[in-house]
């Protein structure tokens, strides 16, 4: 198809010279080749700028961008391949013995290529998720064919604020590594706040004080956590926990066998604004336990310390026979 479309272009004698000697139709190929490379090539710029004027949502353009980078690369294969076609049947155990080769001396590439695979088959992650892999953390701002650009967030669990960073995650790490998305059907998580108290407060009248109080500072993001959370059962067979805060209760026991109260309130938050809902939720309901002549432990009582952390305990040494 190609080679007739260059027929125009190029005189009759240079056309039979190529279409009749073996080096005369490699250089036919060639130019073939290259033209239709140049072709896509300008095809994939002129879809990005279309989508760069399309497309508002910064996320959604890179994905467009991302699907449209790779179906032009499987294009541009497709057009050598066909064009090559006869040379790959001549040459294709020499192919695969480079392959082999290649394989055993570069593992690492191989394998970085298998998790691109992995990850455009899976969906582990998209443009605009933030993932947390091997003990690294952030936002998904780009996914080349071999590594992923992360805008990093701090934190132990990825979901504290941006540190400013790029980080750049190599695929090899998908097929070694658990991938954890905390925004793969939804922006929300479940978060929680537990604050101790006496045995001797009332402890129902307190538990329905601080879900209230919890419901109402986030009165605005449970409307938003009701119509996003439930997307994830279209897909899935996940059982979500209440979208509205929960309070439960437990005890905590002293080294001198005395115990106390811990209530923790259990609830929904977005992900990239857990610290700020986190501070900003502890501070309200502490206000309405002192408005209520409620109190709480902020320290052990004295000289009553916590349990101490467990410590393995080191066998004796056997002493040495003379």
């Amino acid at each position: 198809m190609f080679g007739d479309l260059m027929k125009p272009w190029i005189a009759p004698e240079v056309t039979t010279w190529m279409t009749e000697d073996w080096l005369g139709q490699a250089a036919y190929k060639a130019i073939i080749t290259t033209v239709a490379i140049v072709l896509v090539v300008l095809a994939h710029r002129l879809t990005c700028r279309y989508l760069a004027r399309r497309v508002a949502n910064p996320d959604l353009r890179t994905q467009y961008w991302e699907l449209s980078k790779n179906l032009y690369i499987f294009l541009g294969i497709l057009v050598v391949a066909v064009v090559w076609l006869h040379e790959l049947k001549t040459v294709s155990l020499l192919l695969t013995g480079l392959v082999a080769a290649f394989m055993v001396t570069n593992k690492e590439v191989f394998l970085g290529f298998a998790g691109r695979v992995y990850l455009a088959s899976s969906g582990a992650y998209h443009i605009g998720d933030r993932i947390w892999i091997n003990k690294t953390g952030g936002d998904v701002i780009n996914i080349g064919l071999f590594s992923t650009w992360l805008q990093q967030v701090g934190g132990e669990h990825g979901e504290n604020q941006s540190t400013g960073k790029i980080a750049i995650i190599p695929h090899l790490w998908l097929v070694q590594h658990d991938v954890v998305n905390f925004t793969k059907s939804n922006d929300y998580n479940w978060d929680e706040i537990a604050i101790p108290f006496p045995l001797d407060i009332p402890r129902r009248a307190v538990m329905e004080l601080l879900q209230k109080e919890a419901a109402y500072f986030l009165r605005d993001e449970i409307v938003h956590a009701t119509l996003a959370i439930p997307a994830i059962t279209r897909f899935s067979a996940a059982r979500m926990p209440p979208v509205t805060p929960v309070c439960y209760a437990g005890l905590e026991r002293y080294n001198n066998g005395t115990r106390r109260l811990v209530l923790t309130v259990r609830f929904t938050v977005r992900a990239r604004m857990r610290r700020h809902l986190h501070s900003g939720l502890l501070i309200h309901l502490l206000d309405a336990l002192e408005a209520a002549n409620v109190k709480y432990l902020s320290d052990p009582p004295p000289g009553i310390l916590l349990p101490p952390e467990s410590k393995k305990t080191e066998k004796p040494k056997r002493p040495r026979k003379s």
